[in-house]
């Protein structure tokens, strides 16, 4: 079977539908903003994750969530598109 894929920009896609993922139970939202492409460093356009941390994401506590949007993130270039909460 072959795998579906969802566009979203610049020949990047989606390997599951991003309207159709189930609810979070965490509190701090992904910093996704839908530019899903690797550079050559292996970090997202988008949102400066690598794969793996894009894979880890739901099953991130709040605590490393917070650290990664506050420290880890911001230190590799990314910009929030909203405020970040505290």
């Amino acid at each position: 079977m072959m795998e579906r894929r969802f566009p979203c920009g610049a020949g990047a896609f989606f390997l599951r539908d991003p309207m159709n993922l189930p609810p979070s139970t965490q509190t701090i939202p992904s910093p996704c903003s839908g530019v899903c492409q690797l550079d050559p460093a292996g970090l997202c356009l988008g949102c400066r994750r690598s794969g793996e941390e894009i894979a880890r994401w739901r099953q991130m506590g709040d605590g490393e969530r917070r650290r990664y949007m506050h420290e880890i993130l911001p230190a590799r270039g990314w910009v929030p598109l909203q405020p970040v909460d505290e």
